[in-house]
């Protein structure tokens, strides 16, 4: 199954067939076929959207749910899917071949917004994008990270990154509601100026740019690149890759009990299983290794190091790996500076996929990482920096002791 690039095509409502048709234009791998999703208006009433405030997000992330869970049941090779794709909570229509219906819920499946920086620590609901020095600590309430400006989480580009909230509150009402107050384009789109404005418009249906790259879950975690495809001539044989696959999960797993044990909380926060399942798996092509790389660099973003560091101790910081370097300064003094250097040139390599952005320095960091400028040899390239990932974890949780 290979890695579908999701961009968004468009929207028209056709008022005799009283529905809307939501178009999505999708790249894999050397064909970009429209597909349009059909979202009836009886099933918007059904649902009790008429007059929601949400009720356009509402059906965005529906349509591009249902479309996700129909790209992973297409038969690749062939590439003869339906390109109509019809929800419906009554009795599906017998309708042609170039239709695929999907029953939905009779009763509306999105009470919240799904958001992946919104945790629970002792009874606590916390805020994981909440600004340094938040002045109620990253509380929050579903019903205030509803309101705080972002959008909800499935929908949202995958180049907006280093979202930042804000709590406030009075000395009478805690926390009074929750606002976001940043976020940053990761390829500097000239749609993109004004991030506590923009951030809302990087849904589809919003800016041009907005993309999504998609991956099945059963693909991954199947440990298969693309069905019916002969596995790369370098790939690693079966037994050393679970072995690697199993190092990932038991040293993330090692480490965050070595830093929980010394610090109080856990450093790499996985707000879904599928992060490490998509670590793991085959990588014979230019997609998947793309898809990799940013998912590594993910659980690297989200590394948790709040409260760590004092302000002056942390002043200058641009993202958790600053902070991780500042904290091993201060109490890991035997940690080589080559292990952070090679994290941040996994974020190099990450950033610059899959568009080739202009990041700089990338033949250094590409040659400091043991990896040739450019990368042909995908399963190799893979390999090295997988590699190089699990011997960095290892030397941090080596030196929390």
């Amino acid at each position: 199954m290979p890695t579908f690039e999701i961009r968004y095509g468009g929207f028209r409502h056709d008022a005799s067939l009283r529905a809307g048709f939501y178009y999505f234009d999708v790249r894999c791998p050397e064909t970009e076929p429209r597909f349009g999703l059909v979202f009836p208006d009886s099933l918007g009433r059904q649902w009790g959207l008429e007059g929601r405030a949400n009720a356009d997000e509402v059906q965005r992330r529906a349509v591009l749910g249902c479309f996700k869970e129909h790209l992973a049941a297409i038969d690749a090779p062939t590439w003869d899917p339906a390109r109509l794709v019809l929800l419906t909570a009554s009795e599906p229509p017998k309708f042609g071949g170039e239709w695929a219906v999907y029953q939905v819920p009779k009763d509306c499946p999105y009470g919240w917004k799904e958001c992946e920086h919104q945790h629970t620590r002792a009874g606590e609901r916390l805020c994981g994008a909440a600004r340094e020095g938040d002045r109620i600590g990253g509380r929050t309430t579903l019903a205030r990270c509803e309101a705080c400006g972002l959008p909800s989480t499935d929908i949202i580009c995958d180049n907006l990154v280093n979202v930042e909230t804000a709590g406030f509150g009075t000395d009478q009402t805690p926390l009074c509601k929750r606002t976001l107050i940043g976020a940053e384009c990761d390829i500097e789109s000239e749609q993109f100026v004004e991030p506590a404005r923009d951030a809302k418009l990087c849904v589809p249906g919003g800016f041009s740019c907005w993309i999504q790259t998609y991956q099945p879950a059963k693909a991954v975690l199947a440990g298969v690149a693309a069905q019916a495809q002969p596995p790369a001539a370098e790939a690693a044989p079966p037994a050393v890759q679970a072995e690697a696959e199993s190092s990932i999960a038991e040293v993330i797993d090692h480490l965050n009990i070595v830093f929980e044990r010394r610090y109080g909380q856990r450093l790499i926060q996985i707000q879904h299983a599928r992060s490490i399942a998509d670590l793991m798996g085959d990588c014979g092509t230019d997609d998947v290794l793309q898809h990799k790389l940013q998912v590594a660099a993910s659980l690297l973003k989200d590394m948790n190091l709040k409260g760590l560091l004092t302000r002056e101790e942390a002043k200058g910081c641009q993202c958790p790996i600053d902070l991780l370097a500042r904290l091993a300064a201060r109490d890991l003094p035997g940690l080589a500076d080559h292990h952070l250097r090679d994290l941040r040139n996994i974020n190099k390599l990450a950033a610059a996929y899959p568009r080739h952005t202009k990041v700089k320095n990338m033949e250094r960091a590409h040659a400091e990482l043991g990896l040739p400028y450019p990368v042909a040899d995908y399963a190799k390239a893979w390999a090295t920096v997988r590699e190089t990932f699990i011997q960095t974890l290892r030397q941090v949780a080596l030196h929390l002791g």
